[in-house]
Order: C-alpha cells, then sequence, then structure tokens
C-alpha cells in the first residue's frame, strides 16, 4: 500500500513538472496554501473557554444552532 501512495506521488508530481497551463497551476497552488495550516495555534485560557461554552448554550437556548441532518442537506 505505501508503494501505491509513493507512485501515485511521483506521476502526480511528474504531472505538475510537465503542465503548460499557468492558470491550473495557480489553482493547484492555491489548493496547496488553503490545505496548509501554517498559523500557530495557542491554548485557549480558561476564561475564553467558559465564555465560549456560555455562548455556545445561550445560542443553543435562542435557536441558533444547525443539526447534523440540517448540516447534511446543505451538501447534497
Amino acid at each position: 500500500m505505501e508503494i501505491d501512495i509513493n507512485l501515485r506521488k511521483i506521476v502526480l508530481a511528474k504531472k505538475i513538472l510537465d503542465l503548460k497551463d499557468e492558470f491550473l497551476l495557480e489553482n493547484i497552488e492555491k489548493y496547496f496554501k488553503k490545505n496548509t495550516y501554517e498559523k500557530e495555534f495557542s491554548a485557549m485560557s480558561l476564561e475564553e473557554f467558559y465564555a465560549r461554552i456560555a455562548q455556545s448554550e445561550k445560542d443553543f437556548a435562542e435557536g441558533r444552532y444547525v443539526n447534523s441532518a440540517e448540516l447534511l442537506k446543505e451538501f447534497k
């Protein structure tokens, strides 16, 4: 299985190297930038944690939420 993944990477790399379409190359670059997390994450404080819990409970009580069934409908 590892060989299949490595082979696929090599084939993809060759295709990228042979690209003549600049628009497609830009889209590939955008894809990798979008899917690469460069932002540093830091732990939230306890105060922020409790504030988020309180806000979530308030949002739920006031009906500002989407259940999983509604969310799935949006993607179909």
